[in-house]
């Protein structure tokens, strides 16, 4: 059965916790640029390095979403996270200047962030199947 109030919350968290990924990551590069302004050599590492901030940033906040799917959702919950996943990435795609093609970087994101906001539910269901489970036999002391 579609869960619409896990997705629709799915949705919600990741697209705001997406547009403060960008807010930070456009802070940064103006940081970097600023920084390294003359130094062609650090500001190619430097870059390289704020992209991988970027895009690891952007896998946390798809699996945070997919945490999100997986809260609200009874049954189906890796389908739910993935098409939350692939919906936020599409959007994001979507709104990018020049965003109507598709390239291989933009796919493998696009796949990659649905594969994270599986993965997120995963981590959510495992987690909150830890919480409810009763103690462990080893804690428990023996009743006389």
């Amino acid at each position: 059965m579609l869960s619409w109030k896990g997705l629709l919350l799915g949705v919600a968290t990741t697209l705001v916790l997406g547009l403060l990924l960008q807010l930070g990551f456009t802070f940064l590069l103006v940081a970097e640029h600023t920084l390294t302004g003359g130094y062609q050599g650090v500001s190619r590492f430097v870059s390289s390095f704020s992209y991988g901030v970027g895009i690891a940033g952007y896998l946390l906040v798809m699996a945070v979403g997919g945490g999100v799917v997986a809260r609200f959702t009874a049954s189906h919950v890796c389908l739910h996270a993935m098409a939350v996943g692939l919906t936020c990435g599409a959007i994001s795609l979507g709104i990018l200047p020049g965003g109507s093609r598709l390239t291989m970087p933009a796919l493998s994101l696009l796949v990659a962030g649905g594969a994270a906001a599986v993965v997120g539910s995963r981590c959510w269901r495992r987690l909150s199947a830890n919480r409810e489970a009763p103690d462990s036999p080893i804690a428990k002391t023996p009743e006389s």
